[in-house]
């Protein structure tokens, strides 16, 4: 059922599409079948282990990363075989706790995390990262931040030209002696130097520190603050060099608990999703605009008379523009909680949902990733007594989205085009690769200079397409060079104006 209506009078929410849709497994809303589930991977041997990241490899295995330990202390990095069982795992006792793996060129890994300068002491952790090489074995360890204060990773996203960004929260003694946590990035450069790191006194600010990069090239984190009576989610725009530009508080969206917040950049602007509780949990999807202005709101709901909750932890935007959610479905009265996911499409229609079935003491879903298969996978904890136990759920291909991505004979060699070329205001680059991996399609100007990162990211093989817009780009010659990990091709672009 939709409910579209123009909201006025709040100055963030200008012209805002508000569609509410509701969410039910029972009343059979949803129409298409959801993936199945393919495997379960239960980590039994790691007491108290909570997995933070887990990601499909270009050899199409999995890898993942975490914490285990009564206070997740020690860092923990498992690789995992396209089938389930793991194939090594690696442990870095009293180090701290990883937040985030990147495969790097060479096979080896990047860990990123909350590190600890000293062993087994939670209150020394600051930001840190680890390499390893190929079977896991390290390499090198650096910690970042000064000494005096306490700094925990929320994400790390990796940018372009080998970069990285930092989102977390950092300790803050106040005036009156009150310790409060500020939020807290970081920006490295490609050889893992800081660039500048910067902490950001917002008052009432509570918890939850969610980053993106946008295509202006600047950074949103999304949190949430102490509200006036409930909390309130916020973002807060930040320039590539680290100076604030911007906070917009989303006043609509509260709870009689904190919530959740999630946003990832899209287009020229941003999508948000999160949770919020009217004594039972629900979640609901933002767009916003490049300045954090809202352009349009769902809102995921259960039925009025329904004794259970959505709460969404994390999604993804999907190829065809939808979106897939992952979090916890609760059944009240039953004291249980289930991992659950639901599949939106661009206009807010739920086409599936999947309830993953019952975990007793479910604690949290961790991070989902799309795999090359068009599936999903994702990682669990949950109580199993008084431990806490960690598990990677592997869903099969997505079928809605397997219903538009019809495979087809891979291409035998790199190849990079554009049409139309000469162009005026935008042309679209099609390149084709032979074998799945990482790629890099940048634009050049004739001195060399970076002009547009177009992609930066792992890719499947096949043809792939993407638009350049010479809005705000002299006419001219262009090179547009794509870079996979085995060779480099370019194509002149020209624009004319």
């Amino acid at each position: 059922m939709f409910v579209c209506k123009l909201v006025k009078g709040v100055q963030e929410m200008r012209k805002i599409l508000v569609l509410v849709f509701g969410l039910s497994v029972a009343c059979g809303q949803a129409h298409a079948q959801p993936p199945e589930i393919l495997w379960v991977t239960h980590m039994d041997t790691l007491q108290g282990c909570a997995i933070n990241d887990v990601r499909q490899t270009a050899d199409g295995n999995l890898v993942a990363c975490g914490g285990f330990g009564s206070s997740e202390e020690n860092v923990v990095l498992v690789r995992l075989d396209a089938g389930g069982p793991p194939i090594w795992t690696r442990t870095w006792p009293g180090l701290g706790s990883a937040n985030r793996v990147f495969e790097m060129p060479d096979g080896g890994f990047l860990i990123a995390g909350s590190f600890t300068r000293e062993p087994d002491n939670w209150f020394s952790q600051t930001f840190g990262m680890l390499r390893t090489d190929a079977n896991g074995d390290s390499l090198w360890t650096r910690l970042y931040g000064d000494t005096n204060h306490l700094a925990i990773v929320s994400d790390v996203l990796a940018l372009p030209d080998g970069e990285y960004f930092f989102a977390g929260m950092r300790e803050h003694i106040d005036s009156t002696g009150y310790i409060r946590w500020r939020p807290y990035c970081m920006r490295l450069d490609s050889n893992l130097d800081t660039l500048w790191t910067r902490t950001y006194y917002i008052t009432n600010y509570l918890y939850g520190v969610s980053p993106a990069h946008g295509a202006d090239e600047n950074f949103v984190i999304g949190l949430w603050e102490y509200g006036n009576p409930w909390p309130t989610p916020m973002v807060l725009g930040i320039a590539s060099f680290g100076d604030s530009l911007w906070l917009r508080h989303y006043p609509w969206v509260n709870g009689d608990s904190p919530p959740a917040v999630t946003i990832r950049a899209h287009g020229d602007g941003y999508v948000m999703c999160g949770t919020y509780a009217w004594y039972m949990e629900n979640s609901y999807l933002t767009g916003l605009d490049a300045t954090g202005d809202t352009l349009w709101y769902h809102q995921v709901m259960l039925p009025s008379d329904s004794s259970a909750g959505f709460s969404a932890g994390d999604f993804q935007i999907l190829p065809d523009g939808g979106y897939v959610l992952s979090g916890r479905f609760r059944i009240w009265n039953t004291h249980s909680d289930n991992p659950f996911m639901v599949r939106v499409n661009s206009l807010g229609d739920t086409l599936w949902t999947k309830n993953c079935g019952t975990q007793a003491e479910l604690q949290g879903i961790g991070r989902i990733a799309v795999t090359d298969d068009y599936g999903y996978v994702f990682p669990v904890a949950a109580l199993e007594g008084d431990q806490m136990v960690a598990s990677v759920w592997r869903l099969g291909p997505d079928p809605t989205l397997a219903a538009t991505n019809t495979p087809t004979a891979l291409p035998e060699r790199l190849e990079l085009s554009a049409y139309p070329n000469p162009f005026n205001a935008t042309t679209t680059i099609t390149f084709s690769l032979p074998t799945a991996g990482a790629v890099e399609l940048r634009v050049y100007d004739v001195t060399g200079r970076l002009v547009k990162t177009l992609a930066d990211e792992k890719m499947g093989a096949g043809t792939h397409r993407m638009t350049v817009d010479g809005t705000g780009l002299a006419s001219g010659v262009y090179l547009a060079r794509l870079t996979t990990t085995e060779q480099s091709v370019t194509q002149k672009l020209l624009l004319i104006k």
